[in-house]
């Protein structure tokens, strides 16, 4: 089943792969980053949160991966430390099918190519107090996740990005410059989790942020491709070098 959800994401678009500090933030296409990326869902949606079944193999996956695009930050062991899971419109979104309910009725969800959904947010318990050192402070690697993920949709075409999360994160995010709009009432999910469906528009992340922060901007937008699989040398001075390239 690996072989065929990275043979399906060898085929979507350009890859992304580059260095924060000492961490690797790449789009996974190896069957080892692939099986480190179940292995934590696993461990962080059976183990912790209880919201999928145990899995004998220890992995978790769902019938969305199979048109998945997954990303991760490793760390400088190659540890996963952060995973978010992002679907194109080729396929189906999960706020349409598991939580069409939360989204309001005036809101016709987009199906065109320039959206797509992330979900699968998840950082191991070890990496959560995490801070990568980068060119616009220190960050943690759910923010540079989401840099990721900027850069995949650049290269793509991709404006608009759907999310299901806590009504909390979507809080944080927005307060930390990413400004999700809410299409739909805040719902308590059975665990008591209460949740929102939202909408994210990067021309509008990109037009506030020059304004109020033109830094995150410039950090965003500072991006040069390595090959995948490279080992850069990571001392200080190649990697400023690398970051204004």
């Amino acid at each position: 089943m690996g072989t065929s959800v990275l043979e399906k994401n060898v085929r979507k678009g350009s890859h992304v792969c580059f260095y924060e500090g000492d961490y690797s933030v790449r789009d996974i296409s190896t069957e080892d980053d692939l099986m480190k990326s179940y292995r934590l869902r696993h461990e962080i949606f059976c183990g912790e949160l209880g919201w999928v079944p145990p899995n004998p193999e220890m992995i978790e996956i769902d019938n969305y991966d199979e048109k998945a695009i997954s990303f991760g930050v490793f760390n400088p062991q190659n540890k996963l430390a952060s995973y978010l899971r992002l679907l194109t419109a080729e396929g189906a979104f999960m706020i349409e099918q598991e939580f069409s309910e939360m989204v309001s009725a005036d809101h016709s969800i987009r199906h065109d190519k320039d959206t797509a959904e992330i979900s699968r947010l998840c950082i191991a318990q070890e990496s959560r107090r995490d801070l990568v050192s980068t060119e616009c402070g220190k960050h943690s690697t759910s923010v540079i996740i989401l840099k990721g993920i900027y850069t995949w949709c650049k290269i793509n075409g991709v404006r608009y990005l759907y999310a299901v999360t806590e009504y909390k994160i979507y809080r944080l995010a927005c307060a930390k410059g990413f400004p999700f709009k809410l299409i739909g009432e805040p719902k308590t999910m059975p665990d008591g989790v209460v949740a929102v469906a939202m909408l994210l528009d990067w021309e509008e992340f990109e037009f506030i942020n020059t304004i109020k922060r033109p830094e995150l901007i410039k950090w965003f937008n500072l991006y040069r491709s390595i090959p995948i699989g490279t080992q850069l040398p990571r001392h200080e001075s190649y990697l400023r070098r690398q970051a204004f390239a």
